[in-house]
């Protein structure tokens, strides 16, 4: 079973994750336990997140830069320390930082 991306195939184009605008023919099946459904081609997710993205609508209101920036630092810290403790090699914590 095909499950339809939210709305209705009619439209001649739908909005994807981040709000772009696409064709509504640019699309891919993907499957999961609960079956097949349509995820826009250009996506790099999956079925799952598709199901989450048509079945609970996001405000379109987004983080401000300074959280986003101090989550980075904080990310960037954690790559620092785990590879200090000797739990992560240092180019796989390099590539976080």
């Amino acid at each position: 079973m095909v499950y339809p991306l939210k709305d209705t195939p009619a439209r001649l184009t739908k909005l994807n994750f981040w709000n772009e605008e696409i064709q509504m023919s640019e699309y891919r099946i993907e499957k999961d336990s609960l079956g097949e459904v349509q995820v826009p081609a250009n996506a790099l997710f999956a079925a799952q997140t598709q199901r989450a993205v048509n079945n609970f609508p996001i405000s379109g209101l987004a983080f401000p830069r300074s959280f986003l920036k101090a989550l980075g630092l904080v990310k960037a810290a954690c790559a620092q320390a785990n590879q200090d403790l000797g739990l992560m090699e240092a180019d796989m914590s390099a590539a976080i930082q």
